[in-house]
């Protein structure tokens, strides 16, 4: 806080402008993505809902990730990550169209859930005991709640922390501060909730502890991945030059590569607990993705999640190499998608894996409106936020 007048001495790089074909190639892809997905539904309804849960969950867990990045940051009171705050501001953006996306999965929840259909507690007694939380109404009622929260406070700080480049009121990070702790405390609850109701109960009999902190773990490796992209990115335009340096980057890939063996050991963990216990209402969701040819994709999740990105980014130099990175990062999204399949299709399509040549299109039709939201919010305001009192810690951090 010592250095709070150095950042207005600093040349405020004002607003990035993307590229003039960006906002074209995010509609071109959120049309093909949608279109693709009106076509499935009349061919294939389970697998056209399917692809759309996953796109869905996908980017809201990138614009969560954004959201979790800036609360934390505020609330560890750091100072090195200042200068590419607004990155995980503007992947929040994605929020709002989320929440009405949302409402697509309600849509299709008969082709989703089991549980949502009519009358069938009359023939499952474990499905009737279920019953109060395993309903539609008190789905839409936590859902809408969620986004609500996350929209108002995550819409707040972030408010308020373009308002402070205009006046500079250091009184704003500290009000922020505050609401990042709320906001930290619900996150956790409604991310649990969020997560148990659109993906763990694809299979109602099945439950797991470790749920919440398994999907936690893909949305931080997903979203630092999205992180470091934009930033190694951003670099090459030159409005990052006196503020964004390799030490961030390097501090970017650190923690994408801290997550990847976070996401290793929360899945080992929840797979060993339940495998050893051996209990056939927990041991139900690995049997059916051993099974019709799932076996094959189980076994290259680990490999392709876990032991590329990890001995590719274990060297040090590794870390904010771009030459790295970028193509690390690209694949963590692929894998990432790969794992969102893993999880929804054995439970909705009931058969094996199959080309994902319709989950890749509908995916892309969510990157699409992600990209349309994120550079909205990105070219929308300045690229740094110029009158922040710990910049200058920022600007001073160095790779060591």
């Amino acid at each position: 806080m010592g250095h709070a007048a150095h950042p207005q001495k600093l040349e405020d790089p004002g607003k990035i402008k993307l590229p003039s074909w960006y906002f074209g190639l995010a509609g071109v892809l959120a049309i093909v993505g949608f279109g693709t997905f009106a076509w499935a539904l009349g061919q294939d309804a389970h697998r056209a809902w399917g692809s759309y849960l996953m796109g869905f969950f996908f980017f809201l867990s990138v614009a969560l990730a954004g959201a979790f990045f800036v609360a934390v940051n505020y609330l560890t009171s750091a100072g090195w990550s200042v200068a590419v705050r607004r990155v995980p501001e503007a992947m929040t953006a994605f929020l709002l169209p989320a929440a009405v996306l949302a409402v697509g999965v309600f849509f299709g929840s008969h082709e989703l859930y089991h549980w949502a259909h009519e009358g069938v507690t009359d023939t499952d007694m474990l499905l009737l005991h279920k019953a109060p939380y395993l309903n539609m109404t008190r789905m839409g009622i936590f859902v809408a709640v969620a986004f609500v929260i996350w929209i108002v406070l995550i819409g707040w700080i972030t408010a308020n922390s373009r308002q402070q480049d205009k006046t500079g009121e250091s009184k704003l990070t500290q009000k922020n501060t505050y609401l990042s702790a709320v906001y930290m405390l619900l996150f956790a609850l409604t991310f649990s909730t969020v997560g148990i109701d659109f993906l763990m109960s694809l299979e109602p009999h099945w439950f797991s502890t470790m749920w919440a902190v398994y999907l936690f773990s893909m949305l931080m490796q997903v979203g630092y991945a999205t992180m470091v992209l934009s930033v190694v990115l951003l670099r090459r335009t030159g409005k990052l030059d006196a503020f964004v340096n390799e030490g961030h980057v390097h501090d970017l890939g650190k923690m994408m590569f801290a997550f990847t063996v976070f996401w290793a050991y929360i899945a080992f963990s929840q797979f060993l607990l339940i495998w050893y216990a051996n209990l056939p209402e927990e041991t139900a969701f690995y049997l059916k993705r051993l099974d019709h040819g799932w076996a094959y994709v189980s076994l290259a999740l680990p490999l392709l999640k876990f032991v590329v990105p990890f001995l590719i980014l274990l060297p040090r130099n590794a870390k904010h190499n771009p030459s790295v990175l970028i193509p690390m990062c690209i694949w963590i999204f692929l894998v990432t998608g790969m794992e969102y399949y893993w999880i929804v299709m054995p439970a909705v399509t009931h058969h094996g894996p199959q080309v994902p040549w319709v989950e890749a299109l509908v995916f892309c039709g969510f990157l699409g409106v992600f990209l349309g939201a994120y550079g909205f919010a990105l070219s929308r305001h300045g690229i740094v936020p110029i009158k922040d009192p710990r910049l200058a810690d920022s600007v001073h951090h160095h790779l060591v």
